[in-house]
């Protein structure tokens, strides 16, 4: 999994086809005796003035020519680690994103090899014992979560030292075959290695880390230059050059150069939003965070269809989406598109052609709610060679995982729910790193579909309460559901969560919560819908969903879309209600006034 500073995406020559790209080597460095076995274990760099992890494990620890930051800081650096002189690699200071200084030296196989970042001298202790707070060090920080301090400074001076006594008796890290670490908790079990290293966190109950958990601590980690325990708003649309860049690739994107190739902001939301995806075991799950929703359907679209292809895509689906697929793909590019009712496995595999590439859908669908079996579509998908694309936006990381269930890319609208706020937009594409990287080449980097630095920025702040908001909405729109379902001037509720949703079983089989949003039509033509919103007053009728406030917006069932919703979509049109955060007391009050003001009492 990627962090600044040990990048192990592929490069964006790579992603095309063009070859590997070298080494790029990392640092880590702790307070206390420095044991045998550093802290980052990832790649091994090849400039001599490294020190070879002792476990072989191809961890290194470099020594600069003078140790940046504060005097006080580099007096900290040195009285921690020891300093045996200044020979070797020279490095320019750790960046405030958590990313590398580049280490020099006209030996290194790599000029612009990282300097991994580490966290504030004396900031606080990691520790697992009762009674002392741990501090969860984000994975993109560049410092693994260890039960000793960590000290901001980017290199160490001098050889490692040997393991501390206490090290070696217990007091220190307990170290598994060949060094790599299992550290215990603190009631002494064993976590797992693999979500330790990747996430930076401690791992308990089970090697289970909880959503809350993850979306408070992925992506986020200590600013190694300010100390700041949040990760600050890079505004910077340039990054610091090698002394010789006349050997980049300027469409990299594993190297900081340019924003539109990749920026701080995106790379820590994304690295979040791999750790929610994947509930803490990110493995080869990469993500591309993009400008909007649409930007990242698009993305997917553009990057592996070509001329002739065809798709295979749910018959109800977001407005941009069908409109890519039945006008500007056709018209533009010669590609094909099938829609379908993607509950239905016998159609979904009777539209399937040789020349099917991507089959897409989207649950759960907008605006009737539909459920589609996302394992079963994948089944069909994958026997055909194709990929399968998950529009997930309604449901979420936090109330289904479409990749466990069987898919090879998640698309969300981060403007929706992720972000929650109703502050910014943004899009992303969660799948293979193999696959995100052909995306990232191609349609973030030379297209520019690229999300704003200060829109990730607030979208990495809203997601921190994704998990508890998901449950205030979910707890709400089955009481408003359930609320509206039972008032006969009301002509029909459409919510997964009601026992009469023609895919409730699936929604409670394949989704841990049944979502925010619903859609209801009161019995009246056109006119008394639109006079039922103007006369609410706690909801807002406004697009969008997700949001902190309620939102409803009236759409006729009358247009080329409405052709594949269901009877009563078409016959009263509806409500596409997103129910927010307000007490659902509330807004059952708030429907019933408005009711009773245009259709008269219950």
């Amino acid at each position: 999994m990627r962090m600044w500073g040990v990048p192990t995406s592929r490069t964006a020559s790579e992603a095309r086809g063009s070859g590997p790209s070298p080494a790029r080597a990392t640092t880590a460095i702790r307070s206390g005796p420095v044991p045998s076995h550093p802290v980052a274990c990832e790649t091994r760099c090849l400039c001599p003035s490294t020190i070879q992890c002792p476990s072989r494990c191809r961890a290194v620890v470099r020594r600069p020519t003078s140790s940046p930051g504060s005097p006080k800081l580099a007096a900290a650096v040195r009285r921690r680690t020891g300093d045996a002189g200044t020979a070797g690699c020279a490095a320019i200071p750790t960046s405030s994103f958590g990313g590398p200084g580049r280490a020099r030296h006209e030996d290194c196989k790599r000029q612009d090899a990282p300097v991994a970042a580490v966290a504030r001298t004396g900031a606080r202790q990691i520790a697992y014992s009762a009674g002392r707070r741990g501090t969860l060090v984000g994975r993109a920080g560049g410092v693994r979560a260890t039960p000793a301090a960590v000290v901001h400074q980017p290199t160490v001076t001098g050889p490692v030292p040997p393991a501390s006594q206490s090290d070696q008796e217990g007091g220190g890290p307990q170290r598994g075959p060949g060094g790599c670490g299992r550290l215990p908790d603190m009631d002494g079990r064993t976590l797992a290695p693999r979500m330790e290293e990747e996430l930076g966190m401690p791992v308990v109950d089970n090697g289970r880390v909880h959503d809350e958990t993850l979306s408070v601590h992925a992506g986020n980690a200590v600013d190694p230059g300010t100390g700041a325990i949040r990760r600050p708003l890079v505004m910077a649309n340039s990054y610091a050059l090698p002394d010789d860049p006349s050997t980049l690739d300027w469409s990299d994107f594993s190297t900081p150069l340019y924003t539109r190739n990749g920026g701080a902001n995106q790379r820590w939301l994304e690295d979040k939003l791999v750790a929610l995806e994947t509930a803490g075991h990110p493995g080869d799950v990469d993500a591309v965070a993009l400008a909007s929703g649409v930007a990242a359907i698009h993305a997917v679209l553009f990057t592996f269809l070509r001329s002739g292809d065809h798709v295979v895509c749910s018959d109800v689906t977001y407005v941009a989406t069908h409109r890519l697929l039945t006008e500007l793909l056709p018209d533009k590019y010669g590609i094909t598109a099938t829609l379908v009712d993607s509950t239905d496995p016998e159609a979904v595999r009777a539209a399937i052609r040789p020349t099917t590439r991507l089959l897409h859908v989207e649950t759960p669908a907008n605006p009737t709610t539909r459920i589609t079996d996302v394992e079963a579509v994948a089944e069909t998908a994958h026997a055909a060679g194709a990929l399968l694309s998950v529009d997930a936006t309604f449901a979420t990381p936090i109330l289904q995982r479409p990749l466990a269930l069987g898919a090879d890319l998640v698309v969300h609208s981060l403007t929706k729910y992720v972000n929650g706020h109703g502050d910014a937009m943004g899009g992303v594409v969660i799948g293979d790193r193999a696959l995100t990287d052909r995306i990232r080449a191609d349609a973030q980097v030379d297209v520019g579909g690229v999300i704003s630095p200060f829109h990730a920025w607030l979208i990495m702040r809203g997601a921190v309460t994704l998990p508890l908001r998901m449950r205030q909405h979910c707890a709400s729109a089955q009481v408003v559901a359930e609320w509206l379902a039972a008032d006969p001037r009301v002509a029909y509720v459409a919510y997964p969560g009601l026992a009469a949703h023609p895919q409730h079983a699936l929604a409670a089989r394949t989704m841990t919560g049944f979502g925010g949003m619903l859609a209801f039509a009161v019995r009246g033509d056109s006119d008394t819908q639109n006079r039922f919103v103007a006369a609410l007053r706690v909801v807002t009728s406004a697009v969008s969903l997700g949001h902190d406030e309620s939102l409803i917006v009236h759409v006729a069932g009358d247009s080329e879309r409405a052709r594949a919703w269901p009877e009563e979509f078409r016959r009263w049109g509806h409500l596409r209600f997103s129910v927010g955060l307000e007490h659902p007391d509330d807004l059952v009050a708030d429907l019933d006034q408005a009711l009773t003001e245009v259709m008269g009492p219950r």
